[in-house]
């Protein structure tokens, strides 16, 4: 693909040909970007690019994006073929904007779907529908040197277009130095963005951290979310207008019941501490937290406030002591529905719990009590954890996190808290 054509067109193909009009050729173009003009001259019918619509419609940049998806014994496949379909019917394939290519891995890594094949959103979405489980173990090191060579001119990359490597695991895979080398390689290739999407029941963040360009681009499994993420990073400069809010409400909840004992009471409470001073350093703007301990009853121990003004509430928080006694279902999935209920903007409800309280009955009824604009997170304790329980009330594995993973669940509360809103 070439700027300029080799071609002869007729002059009325093009408007203000051989006319006075001709001046005003750096405002004009056919793939919406002023002073640009793209011709395709490696297919077998060669034709003129797409022409632009309104003239105030926002373009994006042209985009070679390859999606590696795990098909590992670890992955729900109908899951990840129903959350892919939903991402590829967001994007504009065509050979002047998106490209898509495909590779997927378990034990062993296969090519899909390459550039060069020129696969319309159509002939992508039923190739998707008719892949297959691989039930193997997850070998990223070989899909990634695939990857690697996919964006060759010989397999249908172009040297304009932004690169994007999205990959769709869990992060259940052996971090080996090759495989790290690797994620190295392809993060630092000219043009490139990698980004992660973490799928499956559970997450393994720091291995996404590892293969992504960075924090920014680890994604929940969500269309609309990586949708989002596209379209920020191809919008054409001064096309939107974009602005970046931090927003949003924390509801912690601590189990205080008589399924974990006075020492993991403890722990958790620890957990808490270490979570909001991280959040506090951030100098989050409206934000704010609220923690809650829960038995037989729902108590208030920090009301939900800003979180500017948590460092002196903390303190209150080692008075209260360890109950030990049932949960109150019916109470406790009431306080969820009110925390919906109260909420007008996004809000995480973070249960630090050994998850043993729960069962499937309970999961249920939490996750319907919780509004639209909820996300569940689920802290598992040192001891004794339930992690199959921990892992089905969470809204997604990606919100899976252990107790030890206070500074790394803020990090990703700040990200996730962050909106970008473009006109």
């Amino acid at each position: 693909m070439g700027i300029g054509s080799p071609i002869e067109y007729k002059p009325s193909e093009f408007q203000g040909s051989r006319t006075s009009q001709i001046i005003n050729l750096p405002n004009l173009s056919n793939v919406g970007y002023p002073g640009k003009f793209v011709f395709r001259v490696d297919l077998r019918d060669t034709r003129p690019a797409p022409t632009p619509g309104d003239p105030g419609q926002c373009f994006l940049k042209a985009a070679d994006i390859v999606f590696v998806l795990d098909m590992s014994l670890s992955i729900d496949i109908t899951a990840l073929k129903n959350l892919m379909s939903n991402v590829i019917s967001e994007l504009p394939i065509n050979d002047m904007e998106c490209q898509i290519a495909i590779q997927s891995f378990s034990t062993s890594a296969k090519t899909e779907l390459r550039f060069r094949a020129h696969q319309t959103k159509t002939e992508v979405l039923a190739h998707i529908a008719n892949m297959n489980k691989a039930n193997g173990a997850s070998n990223l090191k070989d899909a990634l040197s695939s990857t690697t060579q996919m964006f060759s001119f010989y397999d249908g990359s172009r040297s304009y277009a932004k690169r994007f490597v999205i990959i769709f695991t869990d992060g259940l895979m052996a971090a080996s130095r090759e495989l790290i080398i690797l994620a190295d390689h392809l993060v630092h290739f000219p043009n490139m963005i990698v980004a992660s999407v973490g799928i499956g029941s559970s997450v393994k963040h720091d291995h996404l951290e590892l293969i992504s360009t960075d924090i920014n681009s680890i994604l929940r499994p969500s269309a609309n979310s990586i949708w989002k993420y596209l379209q920020s990073n191809l919008a054409v400069p001064g096309c939107l207008a974009c602005k970046v809010d931090f927003g949003g409400e924390i509801r912690i909840l601590l189990d205080s019941s008589r399924s974990i004992s006075q020492k993991l009471f403890k722990e958790g409470r620890q957990f808490i501490y270490a979570l909001i001073e991280k959040l506090i350093s951030f100098n989050l703007l409206n934000v704010n937290v609220s923690v809650d301990i829960f038995s037989e009853e729902v108590k208030e121990a920090i009301p939900l406030q800003n979180i500017s003004g948590m460092k002196r509430k903390l303190g209150g928080l080692s008075l209260v002591e360890y109950n030990g006694n049932n949960v109150n279902q019916s109470l406790l999935s009431q306080h969820i529905k009110d925390i919906g209920m109260t909420s007008s903007s996004t809000n995480f409800i973070i249960f630090i719990s050994n998850g043993v309280f729960l069962d499937s009955h309970l999961i249920e009824k939490l996750k319907h009590s919780a509004n639209e604009q909820s996300v569940i997170v689920s802290v598992g304790l040192s001891e004794e954890n339930n992690w199959n329980n921990l892992e089905d009330l969470a809204s997604y594995g990606y919100f899976v996190f252990s107790f030890e993973d206070a500074h790394l669940l803020a990090r990703y509360l700040k990200k996730e808290m962050k909106t970008t809103t473009c006109t």
